[in-house]
């Protein structure tokens, strides 16, 4: 049986990163940020910048069940605020350690809003790409659910995106050239972690979202 890892309750443990702090996202350091839990569990997420600031938010779940055979499938709803006009991209990312292996480029997407909401992934150069669907942006005020299906290879440690699926549309194939991408001997313990970057267009300001019922589906 599959099992189903929630993150969306009360006592998930979040976190988050700026440029200036080492780690390895990019943009200016935002002016300001917020990382509210709400009492059922969902996340309120905020940045405040300049021209291109960003702010990445992660929830951990340090532990891989036994059943995991290298599928998995992130879930969650985004409601967006209605201040789309200073949005540069959404990002959201999940990043697997397993087993000293860490799968990282191969789970970042993005909706990129400078492009009027095209659906971009990144390579095994960490450098986005068109996989050649454009939804549009997030409707202000409204819950999109998202559905991201991976599959990896535990014994010659690569792998990637499958599909993704909006509002319970069928699943949208990634081009195959992003679903066997190499992972990184990092040495990390094991662990999880689901990942949301906001990031301001040139114009700058603040805007926010919220993440809700989010999970993932190990097999």
């Amino acid at each position: 049986m599959p099992a189903i890892v929630p993150y969306c309750i009360p006592g998930t443990k979040w976190n988050y990163h700026t440029p200036n702090d080492g780690s390895d996202i990019g943009g200016t350091q935002p002016t300001g940020y917020k990382l509210q839990q709400l009492p059922d569990g969902s996340v309120y997420l905020e940045i405040t910048g300049t021209n291109y600031s960003d702010v990445e938010f992660y929830a951990t779940l340090p532990t891989i069940p036994e059943e995991f055979t290298g599928n998995l499938i992130h879930e969650f709803d985004i409601t967006p605020d209605a201040n789309a006009e200073i949005v540069q991209a959404r990002e959201f990312d999940s990043i697997l350690t397993y087993q000293g292996y860490t799968y990282e480029n191969q789970g970042s997407l993005q909706l990129n809003y400078s492009e009027g909401g095209n659906l971009q992934i990144t390579n095994g150069a960490g450098q986005w790409i068109d996989i050649g669907d454009n939804p549009g942006i997030f409707v202000p005020g409204q819950p999109t659910h998202i559905r991201i299906v991976y599959s990896f290879n535990l014994q010659n440690h690569t792998g990637g995106v499958v599909g993704i699926s909006l509002n319970n549309d069928p699943l949208f194939s990634i081009p195959s050239a992003f679903q066997n991408e190499a992972s990184q001997s990092k040495k990390w313990n094991d662990c999880l972690f689901a990942q949301f970057q906001l990031d301001t267009n040139k114009v700058g300001g603040i805007f926010g979202e919220t993440i809700s019922n989010g999970k993932f589906t190990w097999g």
